[in-house]
C-alpha cells in the first residue's frame, strides 16, 4: 500500500471521525502540495468549542503526515516531521496546531512514540488518538488487517529466522552483513531482505561497527507469539522407560546412527533451569532420520498416550547454538523458550522462568561485554 493509497482512504475516515466530535465545528480539509517534503500531506482546519456553554470557539490547525508504514522507525520519523510543522505554524502566528500520523496500522509502540512527542495518530484499521483543548479521543483494539502478518511470516520463515537466531544468541554485538550471513548459514541477499524489517521495528540499530540487536526481548516475544508448532511434523511414541531414560535412549540412538538431534521444550529446559514436572520427552531430530532413531531407541509409535514426541526439524536452524549438557545435546535456550510458549500445560510459566534464569543473564552479560572498552 502506497502513501497515496493511505491518503485516499484516510481522508473520508478522518472527516467522519472529526465530525463525530460534538465540540468540533467548521471543518475544512485540504490536500497539501508538497515540495521536497516541506509540509504535511493533509491539513484540517477546525473550530473547537470551549468547555462552558457560550464560550468562544478556538481555531486549530491539524497537520496530518501520511506514511505507508506505521512501524516504530517510521513513527519516529513522522514525529520529528510533525514537530517541525507545529513549530513552523507557531512561528507564522498560528497559536494552536497539532500533529497526527496516518498509516495503515499503528502499533502500541509507535503510538507511544507519537504520544511522547505530543502528537496523535490515526490508522486505517480504526485505531486512533487525539488530544485537543480538553478533548481526548482514543480508539484502540483493532488488529492489523494489512501486511504485518505477511511481513512477520517472511521474517520468521524457517530459513530467514536463522538471521534472528544469530542475533538473539549474540545480542548487542555488531555484525557486518557478510559475517552475519556466514554465521546464519544463509545468503547475503536473505540478510539484506531481513534488515529493513528489523529496522522498522527498531529491534536493531546500525552503527559504524555493523548491525546489532538492541531489543532482544521484543524480538523474541514477537517470534514466540507468531510461531506455530504445525511447522513441525510431530511423531508420537510410547516408551516403557521413564522420561529421563527415554531421553537418554533417544540421545544414544541418534548418536549411534549419526543423526542430529537436540532435546526440546520441557526436556531441554529441565537441563538448564528445572521448574515444573513434565511427563513427555520431546526432541528435534533430523527429519529424514526420525523413524530410524525411534526404532533404534525402542519406541513404539502410538496414536494416543504418547510419552515421547519427536519433531522433524523443520529447519537446520533449530540445531544452531545447541549445547551438550550431561552428555546430551540440548537446543539453545532461545529455541526452548519458543517451544515452551507453544506448550499448553504451564508453558508460559516455564518460558518465563527459563527467561529469568538463563536467557536474561546471558543477554546482560552480552551487553556488559559490548560496554567494556
Amino acid at each position: 500500500m502506497t502513501g497515496r493509497d493511505v491518503e485516499t482512504q484516510a481522508v473520508p475516515m478522518i472527516e467522519q471521525m472529526l465530525r463525530a466530535i460534538p465540540a468540533v465545528s467548521d471543518l475544512r480539509i485540504s490536500y497539501q502540495r508538497r515540495v521536497d517534503n516541506a509540509g504535511p500531506d493533509i491539513l484540517a482546519e477546525v473550530e473547537i468549542e470551549g468547555p462552558s456553554k457560550g464560550s468562544r470557539t478556538v481555531p486549530y490547525a491539524l497537520f496530518f503526515e501520511v506514511k505507508s508504514n506505521g512501524q516504530p522507525r517510521w513513527a519516529r520519523i513522522a514525529a520529528v516531521q510533525l514537530t517541525r510543522y507545529v513549530q513552523q505554524a507557531h512561528a507564522r502566528g498560528v497559536p494552536r496546531a497539532y500533529g497526527i500520523l496516518v498509516a495503515p496500522y499503528v502499533s502500541e509502540t509507535s503510538a507511544a512514540i507519537l504520544q511522547g512527542h505530543g502528537h496523535g495518530y490515526f490508522d486505517l484499521a480504526g485505531n486512533g488518538q487525539l488530544a485537543l483543548r480538553g478533548i481526548y479521543v482514543e480508539r484502540k483494539g483493532h488488529s492489523n488487517p494489512f501486511s504485518e502478518r505477511s511481513e512477520l511470516r517472511s521474517l520468521f520463515a524457517p530459513k530467514a529466522s536463522r538471521v534472528l537466531r544469530v542475533l538473539l544468541r549474540h545480542p548487542y554485538k555488531p555484525w557486518r552483513m557478510t559475517a552475519l550471513a556466514k554465521e546464519a548459514d544463509v545468503s547475503y541477499g536473505l540478510v539484506a531482505k531481513a534488515k529493513p524489517l528489523l529496522l522498522d521495528r527498531e529491534w536493531v540499530q546500525v552503527t559504524a561497527r555493523g548491525l546489532a540487536l538492541v531489543k532482544p526481548d521484543d524480538a523474541l516475544d514477537c517470534w514466540a507469539t507468531t510461531f506455530r508448532r504445525r511447522r513441525n511434523q510431530i511423531h508420537n511414541y510410547y516408551s516403557l522407560e521413564n522420561r529421563q531414560e527415554a531421553e537418554r535412549r533417544l540421545a544414544e540412538a541418534a548418536e549411534t546412527l549419526g543423526a542430529r538431534y537436540a532435546l526440546a521444550g520441557c526436556s531441554g529446559a529441565e537441563r538448564f533451569a528445572p521448574h515444573v514436572s513434565y511427563h513427555r520427552a520431546t526432541a528435534y531430530v533430523d527429519s529424514k532420520r526420525t523413524k530410524q532413531v525411534a526404532r533404534h531407541a525402542g519406541f513404539r509409535e502410538v496414536s494416543k498416550g504418547a510419552n515421547v514426541q519427536i519433531f522433524d526439524a523443520y529447519d537446520d536452524g533449530v540445531f544452531h547454538g545447541k549445547e551438550k549438557v550431561g552428555g546430551i545435546w540440548i537446543a539453545h535456550p532461545v529455541q526452548l523458550f519458543i517451544d515452551l510458549k507453544q506448550t499448553r500445560a504451564r508453558g508460559d510459566e516455564s518460558a518465563a522462568f527459563l527467561h529469568s534464569q538463563i536467557i536474561k543473564p546471558l543477554w546482560e552479560a552480552a551487553l556488559n561485554r559490548e560496554k567494556t572498552p
